[in-house]
């Protein structure tokens, strides 16, 4: 999970398994509205991302708020990954 992942990032298309599984062990370990963001501002499961201004309007939050939570989202998902064993960047 380099710094910017793909915007398809779960789309089974386009990774293998192990790569879609590898990513919701990582997206377990965050609380419910780092997940929403992550989710919402990649497209995982849709396949359509959204900027970060949109998925914060989603959310309901503002476009810096979006921001810390995707950031500290994304350290969270290394880490968790790390703890697994797993090399974030082995992860698409």
């Amino acid at each position: 999970i380099a710094g910017d992942w793909s915007s398809d990032v779960c789309s089974s298309d386009l990774f293998p398994s192990h790569d879609t599984k590898m990513i919701e062990m990582a997206l377990e370990c965050l609380s419910p509205v780092e997940q929403k963001v992550i989710y919402i501002r990649y497209g995982i499961h849709t396949g359509y991302p959204l900027s970060l201004a949109n998925a914060a309007d989603v959310v309901g939050i503002s476009r810096e708020r979006a921001r810390q939570i995707e950031a500290i989202a994304l350290q969270k998902m290394r880490e968790h990954l790390q703890t697994l064993g797993i090399n974030p960047e082995d992860v698409s």
